[in-house]
């Protein structure tokens, strides 16, 4: 049964959809008026590039530094970073911090703009944003406009019953051919026979195989159209290379050629639904709430299923609602919730999607992490999961392989899977170079004396400065000792590692400053960004920070109960002292 209606929604959902873009667009004007050196600062600025090379539509320049948040794909200015809005339009490509090279994409623009560029002078970087807020205004003015998509804004405004779409003795039929365990077949069974259905995916759970199977037995078994809708590119490419690692076929997907680098071969795309080539009555299609939106009513998809739903906005997630009648959410709004720009005083809009319609539908929970071994899934079970979440039989016992080498071997006893590593420095913000020398320490440690992959580490922070100050640390550090660690070797921000695993997790917490924290706290002491964090390894946890973080005294209750969390994380973690022995490290 379906809880209590939401009243004018529309109009709510307008209003934040309005607060977002003005707090965007003020943000914007603010970054812009600031001088490079101080945007530099802001992560959203690389100023000092030198022209190296051109190479049809892609250029290379070579830079001092890099201090930005630029990810493939981010849209940019390059210009003389005074007029930024007169640059030319390109695209990020990437960035190699031991060569110390910049590479951009000029596809916006054409070859004839690379080929303008000298070598003779210095050029900048800048963010380069693209306004969709109007897209998004128009989806939710047609779906409450009571036309052909008013099933979607009475699912969302929880004034539909959940409805039966599919008999369950038949989904009982079709999932005894699939290798699911219970949990995972209750949800299948339940996203098989219901409209609108949650499912909830703690880390680990094998949501998107669940995803794959639940999309492909739709697609052959039933003859359907399926729509598989994520708030992120690389969750729409996780989706569809599982469906195509099943044996499905007829697999698609809409994005631009810089989403596409890790999509599977075997998943065709296009950058318009419309030059697909699509045939017949049964497909798959990935694209993101914006790309579903422009197929809506053009391509009669049968089903939609949301992946990483805990992410999307009540807005983006009618966007993808439009393209069917029947929806799947999969989702968990433990992990991370939709970033916003602006404050909202209505708590309804800040929730996700997923959160949502929880409060209002059934929902089905996958129990079994195939990730974590038993002493790193404990603490998330029993904090975040009603303790009702259990490794698999193969991961419970998982260790870390005993090393070759004596370096550390504190900190990488197979037999702890998890610690604290205190270096116990003071005033530190966004940046600590004692954790992040550890950090680089502990990674080349991983790869030369453990013989771990470095695609299979990754290295979380909660700041971008402390991401890039590891980064040129350890690629110093690896280039001196001949070791490489580049590849698959992740550094990055919480909210990119979401949905991410790998056999160790580093996590560097960097700040010290409780005056600091205290203007951070619904940030840094999030529980569901430290849930994210902690849920990413396989057999072996490292935090790393000062135990000074903890000093922070909050007066309101919400953020003590939030710095609480962290607490008790850091209390039952054994913990060994390194502030000292950091200082003879070279």
């Amino acid at each position: 049964m379906a809880a209590k209606p939401v009243s004018d929604l529309k109009n709510r959902l307008l209003s934040f959809i309005e607060r977002e873009r003005e707090e965007t667009w003020s943000q914007v004007r603010r970054l812009y008026a600031l001088p490079p050196e101080k945007r530099v600062e802001e992560g959203e600025c690389i100023v000092g590039l030198r022209l190296v090379e051109v190479v049809e539509d892609e250029v290379v320049f070579r830079v001092e530094e890099n201090l930005s948040r630029f990810r493939s794909g981010d849209p940019l200015y390059l210009g003389d970073g005074k007029n930024i809005t007169s640059g030319i339009k390109c695209v990020f490509s990437d960035y190699d911090p031991v060569e110390k090279l910049v590479r951009v994409s000029f596809a916006w623009s054409g070859s004839a703009a690379a080929a303008s560029l000298s070598k003779r002078k210095e050029y900048v970087l800048d963010r380069r944003v693209i306004d969709n807020f109007s897209q998004r205004t128009r989806a939710v003015e047609e779906v409450f406009g009571r036309g052909r998509f008013a099933d979607a804004g009475k699912v969302i405004g929880l004034e539909a019953k959940p409805c039966r779409v599919a008999g369950e003795r038949r989904a009982r039929s079709l999932v005894r051919g699939l290798e699911l365990n219970p949990s995972q077949e209750e949800a299948f069974i339940h996203g098989y026979c219901s409209s609108p259905v949650l499912i909830q995916g703690p880390p680990g759970t094998g949501k998107t195989w669940l995803l794959a199977e639940l999309a492909g037995t739709l697609m052959e078994k039933d003859v359907c159209r399926v729509l598989v809708c994520c708030f992120t590119h690389r969750a729409i490419n996780n989706a569809l290379n599982k469906i195509v690692a099943l044996g499905y076929g007829n697999v698609f997907k809409v994005s631009s050629p810089h989403h596409v680098d890790d999509l599977d071969k075997r998943v065709l795309w296009a950058q318009n639904w419309r030059l697909l080539p699509i045939e017949g009555d049964r497909f798959i299609v990935g694209a993101t709430p914006y790309g579903a939106f422009r197929m809506a009513g053009e391509v009669p998809f049968d089903a939609v299923i949301f992946d990483e739903a805990g992410q999307l906005t009540l807005d983006l997630a009618l966007m993808g609602m439009c393209c069917a009648g029947r929806w799947v959410f999969i989702g968990d709004h433990m992990q991370l919730a939709p970033v916003l720009a602006a404050e909202h005083d209505d708590e309804l809009v800040r929730r996700s999607a997923f959160e949502h319609l929880f409060r209002g539908y059934p929902s089905v929970m996958l129990e079994i992490t195939y990730r974590m071994n038993e002493d790193l899934c404990r603490f998330p079970s029993e904090c975040f999961y009603g303790g009702r979440l259990r490794p698999s039989e193969k991961a419970r016992l998982r260790k870390l392989p005993q090393g070759k080498g004596a370096a550390f071997a504190d900190i990488l006893d197979p037999h702890a899977p998890s610690v604290f590593v205190e270096v116990n420095h003071r005033g530190m913000t966004m940046r600590s170079p004692e954790e992040a020398k550890l950090v680089a320490h502990l990674v080349t440690e991983l790869v030369s004396g453990y013989g771990i992959p470095p695609e299979e580490i990754a290295v979380v922070t909660p700041f971008r400065a402390q991401a890039a100050e590891i980064r040129v640390q350890l690629a110093r550090l690896a280039a001196r000792k001949k070791i490489k660690v580049g590849g698959g070797l992740v550094v990055d921000t919480v909210e990119r590692i979401q949905g991410q695993e790998r056999e160790v997790v580093l996590i560097s917490f960097a700040c010290s400053d409780t005056r600091f924290l205290r203007n951070k706290l619904d940030f840094f002491f999030k529980p569901n960004r430290l849930n994210v964090s902690i849920t990413r390894a396989r057999v072996k946890r490292i935090m790393v920070g000062s135990r000074h973080l903890l000093g922070i005294r909050p007066r309101d209750e919400t953020a003590r109960a939030m710095v609480e969390v962290l607490r008790r994380l850091y209390r039952q973690t054994p913990r060994l002292d390194y502030t000292e022995r950091i200082r003879e490290l070279q």
